[in-house]
């Protein structure tokens, strides 16, 4: 059973701004505040009589406290889930009683009323003269037909006598039941009430506390079957079940809930504690590498003629866009293409890679593969030209770097394979969890408020396998001693102190810095490697392979040796170490444009021309 207050609300604020400013401040502000409307249920009292015809007439008493204003007209809205029909209606207050109203209406002259009936509920609305600001107290009757049960131990009365749809709680409520027979059981409930058998045909029910918004004050009584004519009514079968069920919940919330949650919640922690444990397991039997010796602290030479490609991804157990980067440097290195700086235009920095060779024999696949993709059947290409095309060769490549590596012992299988079996497995129990937190939540919350713990502590679990993936690729017991070496080196172009062969300087920075970029520091050995030039007096070059432009070679610092080779100056090392850097960097940028825009591409799809909706303006909606 519900009950409402219409509340009206007038503000207008029409004029021109810059001369009703102060206006505007006095009615938006202190009218506002004043107008502020709501009302205090001060009481609600309750007087059910069942009637020798086996009906039974129920008299509210309202007493409310109106807050601003103003307010029209009140409402009642009963539901008829439990009852067949209510009649019998009358409306009065202090002033009186009020005329009834024919007919369906949501308004209507003062001291009217009007009762009808929508779906399942029946609505009754009265009307009064505005009201602000003050107390009044209303007096709801009616005749309530079909709402008593029938039992053979006895028949009952069972009424929300005090309806949760209130806006604020109700103070005080006194519910007083006569019933036609001796009484022989009652309750109360929702709310903590004393109850008073006033005589062997009356009780009371006093709520002990205020009965919040959204709570019902609920009563029942019961007396001997046959006194009066009751036979059971059409909802009551489903009316009893609800009350077994409630009764039934009931006894769980008190003896066994406590318990479930408990249950449950040991269970969640066992699975992510058993989990977690069986997680570095697996990682600890099947994904670390087998301990080495330890070698030097850093090696001053390459420890074995493997490509740069292949240390690189032999170290961090990934082919990434810095193996496809030192693997053009290095065939530049090698001869096979060489590389030349465009000047800066409309488009930025460009560089052009030209073929020098035709001759691949000797060259790993995944080199092979990169020319091809590089310059194809042309001699030279410009970088930017490989923009939303270079992309589909990107797998390719670092799946045949990942089998080279196999083929050459240093991992039992591809690491990216193992990588996305293990992920794949997170997802799936990340999955399975998911299912589990729903279906917790959907079916089992009722009786355990944990329910869906089980399946946070899975969803849990799969992330952490999914993070373990990457930990996963193995090396064999040859490629964990390689990749030690080959670390020892990477530490060696990272705290260059001295060069191994002074007279060589240039040959190691060229040979080195391919194996630099695989590992990710080349800006770290480019300086290191300067600085120490620089002490043991040796002067370092661009490449040859390497052609900057000449408008962007810049002036040279004091000091530095320039030697002019074929009409142009050459940089010293100083300039050599920004330009090949900044070279790289443009290199690095390129590429990661084209494939963040190869990313764009492939992620994007063309807008749909179907579908509906509603169009603004003076036409309807277009596409572009």
């Amino acid at each position: 059973m519900r009950w409402g207050i219409s509340k009206t609300r007038n503000l207008n604020t029409y004029g021109w701004i810059l001369l009703l400013l102060c206006t505007l401040f006095i009615v938006l502000v202190f009218p506002v505040a004043a107008q502020v409307k709501s009302v205090d249920w001060q009481r609600i009292d309750v007087d059910i009589t069942v009637n020798p015809d086996g009906t039974f007439t129920v008299v509210e008493t309202l007493q409310i406290k109106f807050i601003g204003g103003p307010f029209r007209f009140g409402y009642r809205r009963i539901p008829a889930e439990r009852l067949q029909a209510i009649d019998n209606v009358s409306i009065s207050d202090e002033e009186g009683t009020y005329r009834p109203l024919e007919g369906e209406t949501t308004s209507g002259p003062p001291r009217t009323f009007t009762v009808y009936k929508t779906g399942d509920e029946y609505y009754i609305r009265w009307f009064f003269d505005p009201i602000n600001d003050t107390t009044r107290t209303f007096r709801v009757a009616y005749r309530v037909h079909g709402g008593l049960r029938a039992y053979e131990g006895g028949d009952q009365l069972w009424w929300d006598a005090v309806f949760p749809d209130r806006d604020g709680p109700v103070r005080e409520s006194v519910v007083t039941v006569r019933v036609p027979g001796p009484v022989t059981a009652y309750a109360a409930y929702f709310v903590p009430a004393d109850i008073e058998k006033l005589d062997d045909y009356t009780v009371r029910f006093r709520a002990k506390t205020q009965i919040p918004p959204g709570t019902s004050f609920e009563v029942r009584v019961q007396w001997p079957h046959g006194v009066i004519p009751v036979t059971p009514a059409p909802w009551q079968p489903a009316a009893d079940a609800e009350a077994k069920r409630l009764e039934r919940m009931r006894i769980w919330n008190e003896r066994w809930r406590p318990l479930a949650n408990l249950f449950v919640l040991a269970i969640s922690l066992l699975i992510l504690s058993l989990g977690t444990a069986g997680i570095y397991l697996l990682w600890f039997l099947r994904g670390r590498d087998k301990p080495t010796e330890v070698f030097a602290e850093y090696l001053l030479e390459p420890p074995s003629d493997l490509k740069p490609a292949l240390a690189g991804a032999l170290i961090d157990e990934r082919a990434d866009m810095k193996e496809i980067l030192a693997t053009l440097v290095d065939l530049a290195r090698r001869g096979y293409i060489e590389i030349e700086e465009r000047s800066e235009g409309w488009r930025g920095r460009d560089f052009r890679i030209r073929r020098k060779r035709d001759d691949v024999q000797g060259l790993e696949s995944f080199e092979t593969r990169l020319i091809d993709a590089v310059l194809g059947e042309k001699v030279e290409r410009d970088l930017s030209d490989l923009k939303d095309k270079f992309y589909k060769h990107i797998p390719t490549i670092k799946s045949e770097i990942y089998n080279a590596l196999v083929e050459r012992g240093y991992f039992p299988a591809s690491p990216e394979r193992v990588r996305m079996k293990y992920a794949l497995l997170g997802i799936g129990i990340d999955i399975l969890g998911v299912l589990t937190t729903v279906g917790g939540w959907m079916f089992l919350s009722p009786w355990i408020d944990l329910a869906f713990l089980p399946g946070v502590a899975l969803i849990v679990l799969g992330a952490l396998i999914i993070v373990m993936a990457n930990f996963m690729p193995r090396k064999t017991e040859k490629g964990a001693e390689e990749a030690a070496k080959w670390r020892a080196f990477r530490t060696y172009l990272t705290r260059l102190h001295k060069l191994p062969d002074t007279e060589k300087a240039q040959e190691i920075m060229e040979r080195y810095l391919p194996y630099a970029i695989a590992f990710g520091v080349e800006d770290a050995f480019l300086k290191r490697f300067e600085s120490v030039a620089e002490k043991q007096g040796r002067e370092v070059y661009w490449p040859t392979w390497y052609h900057p432009h000449p408008t962007t070679t810049g002036k040279h610092a004091p000091g530095h040796t320039r030697v002019p080779t074929g009409g142009s100056e050459t940089p010293s090392l100083s300039e050599a170490s920004r330009r090949i850097g900044g070279g790289l960097s443009g290199l690095s940028r390129s590429l990661g444009t084209m494939l963040a825009a190869a990313s764009t591409v492939m992620t994007s799809a063309p807008s749909s021309s179907g579908g509906g909706g509603f169009s603004g303006g003076g036409g309807g909606g277009g596409g572009g």
